[in-house]
């Protein structure tokens, strides 16, 4: 009966310690997905606020260098990402080809401006910075006035100025939940090893060398799941360019390799800082506890 029970106890071990790098994963991996979902919203909410159109009226029968001038003055303007220039007459010939019919003849004469249609940096997309850009624009020489939706705008930059925080505050949750839910499956793990850390205690073995395989192994736990989340994440990734035609820039590559780092970093910190603690529970408790 002894024997029996002596091959039986490894048997318990092994899986608890496979479920444990499991559940791991699959949280580091839920993990991932909110932090790719957080990044991915920030870059929407980016480029919505600048794909926001401003027109900017220029003065008739200027020259071209006061135009390129003015083109100078935009390009160099801070909040702004970028300007076109529209002549008259190309806008004349969008506008006509528009209504279907040659506004020129019937006016007797092109009834537009030229101007520049300009786009404004996401962290300008704000009512107060919009107004300093506005004044500005407004006061230069070759500017006649400056044609944009303020009701749009000032909607826009509020709703999006809140987006942030709402999403930033449930990936903050999540994390929270991913923290106690590691924390929960390391403490159930460590629940199945009391016995063994009391017998090593009862022979005389040290706190820190109880600790030691514990602990490494808890390293082990945290860069095991870690991989599998990221080889996971990186799959999906793989499928969305592939299949999808999910365009990656450099920049985005960075994000996912500082993002996969990060991943590795929290599975092993949460696995250390929770095992430390359970494995000093069970050195703190009286025998009769144990049960």
């Amino acid at each position: 009966m002894s024997e029996n029970l002596g091959q039986k106890s490894p048997k318990k071990r092994k899986p608890s310690f496979v479920y444990a790098i499991l559940s791991i994963t699959l949280i580091l991996f839920v993990v991932g997905l909110v932090g790719l979902g957080y990044y991915y919203s920030e870059k929407g909410l980016k480029s919505i606020k600048e794909s926001i159109e401003m027109e900017v009226i220029l003065h008739a029968d200027l020259e071209k260098k006061q135009i390129d001038e003015t083109s100078y003055f935009l390009k160099n303007l801070e909040g702004i990402k970028d300007s076109k220039f529209i002549s008259k007459e190309d806008a004349l010939k969008d506008f006509s080809k528009e209504l279907g019919q040659n506004i020129g003849e019937i006016a007797g004469e092109n009834p537009l401006y030229d101007a520049f249609v300009i786009h404004l940096k996401s962290n300008h997309s704000n009512k107060d910075s919009i107004q300093n850009i506005v004044g500005k624009l407004k006061n230069y020489e070759t500017i006649l006035e400056v044609d944009y939706s303020k009701d749009i705008l000032d909607l826009v930059s509020i709703s999006l100025q809140r987006a942030p925080i709402i999403i930033g505050i449930f990936c903050i949750l999540l994390l929270f939940i991913a923290f106690f839910l590691i924390d929960n499956t390391i403490r159930l793990m460590m629940f199945s090893q009391r016995f063994l850390i009391r017998s090593m205690q009862l022979i005389g073995a040290t706190k820190g060398f109880i600790m030691k395989p514990f602990l490494i192994r808890a390293i082990i736990s945290g860069i095991i799941s870690a991989i599998l989340a990221i080889s996971i994440w990186s799959i999906l990734l793989y499928l969305g360019y592939f299949k999808f035609s999910f365009n990656y820039t450099s920049n985005d590559l960075v994000i996912f390799g500082i993002g996969a780092s990060c991943l590795v970093v929290f599975g092993i910190l949460v696995s250390i800082l929770s095992t430390y603690l359970s494995v000093n529970k069970y050195l703190r408790l009286k025998l009769d506890e144990l049960y």
